[in-house]
């Protein structure tokens, strides 16, 4: 359609997978009224960035970074030249935006980017539309202030960001006054609600009929999100299932696990099971189970809450 809006998505290369599946649920809604092209190092969105969308990929941090590298046991693609591996993003997002000239622009978690690498694409483009989206917890007011809303960044998200949006419920939590924002960026704050399907009964019935429970089994669901850092959690909870002779497990150990103690693969004929994170399927896995063990994060929690689960949440150590 010639009247087609144009958006770029910029998802920043976080520990976990939470940002960009909580963006890609806001663009598979944007898709078709508008054309919504990703950038990001993070590798999964090859499979998480909605059909019909399209994405670019840039060096990962993880990749660039030999410390990161390091973290996941693997050589890093530039060897001590980290500032080569960062002028490759900012040339790349430059190009992106030269090149597809976006109507809007869409970040969130950094509002400068690592290492100010939005600065040049902020500056650029003043009749681009720029929203920041925040998912309302956003942790500790004082570490978030020296890491998130720090003195540039507020500059930024006055100065060049349109609008803020939360994904989250007001009522549930007050971000300006939690977090004493700035009054510019309170004027500039708007909640959307949280970013999550509908609940779907039919869907979580048939993921408990493709699990092979046997009539009135206790399904156990056990995610540690993206997996990093989540490792120990699904390693507890294998211990659990062992305990637990009962009920049934699946154990999620997400796609960016170290984890090399559990194989894909049903244990204990299907009583147990062991797996990678589907997106697909994940959330009618999380609506449909008895028991699901998780950190606490943002998407986990808001699949698990539309259905009847009970929560246990086992928080990351910081």
């Amino acid at each position: 359609m010639a009247d087609q809006k144009r958006i770029l998505i910029f998802v920043h290369d976080g520990r976990g997978l939470g940002h960009l599946r909580r963006l890609s649920r806001l663009a598979e809604r944007l898709q078709g009224a508008a054309s919504v092209l990703f950038v990001t190092g993070h590798r999964d969105a090859s499979y998480m960035v909605p059909k019909g969308c399209e994405y670019v990929h840039i060096p990962s941090l993880d990749s660039i970074d030999h410390r990161k590298s390091r973290h996941w046991g693997r050589p890093p693609f530039l060897e001590n030249d980290i500032a080569r591996g960062r002028a490759i993003r900012k040339d790349i997002l430059a190009s992106c935006m030269q090149t597809f000239q976006p109507h809007g622009f869409i970040s969130d978690y950094l509002p400068l980017g690592m290492d100010h690498e939005l600065v040049p694409l902020l500056n650029s483009s003043p009749e681009c539309r720029k929203y920041f989206v925040v998912r309302g917890i956003l942790g500790d007011p004082k570490t978030l202030h020296l890491s998130v809303f720090t003195p540039p960044a507020v500059v930024a998200l006055r100065e060049h960001y349109d609008m803020i949006l939360a994904t989250c419920d007001e009522r549930i939590v007050d971000i300006a006054g939690e977090y004493s924002l700035n009054p510019d960026l309170v004027n500039k704050l708007v909640y959307t609600g949280y970013a999550i399907e509908p609940y779907d009964a039919e869907a979580c019935a048939a993921a408990r009929s493709d699990r092979l429970l046997p009539e009135g089994a206790t399904w156990v669901v056990c995610s540690a999100g993206g997996g990093k850092d989540g490792e120990d959690l699904v390693q507890r909870c294998w211990e659990l299932a062992l305990y637990f002779p009962e009920c049934y497990f699946d154990l999620i150990i997400g796609p960016r696990s170290r984890l090399s103690l559990l194989q894909e693969g049903w244990y204990g004929g299907t009583r147990i099971r062991v797996r990678q994170s589907d997106e697909a399927t994940m959330p009618y896995r999380l609506g449909g189970a008895d028991v699901v063990i998780c950190r606490g994060g943002y998407n986990s929690l808001m699949e698990t809450a539309v259905g009847n689960a009970h929560i246990l949440v086992a928080p990351i150590r910081t």
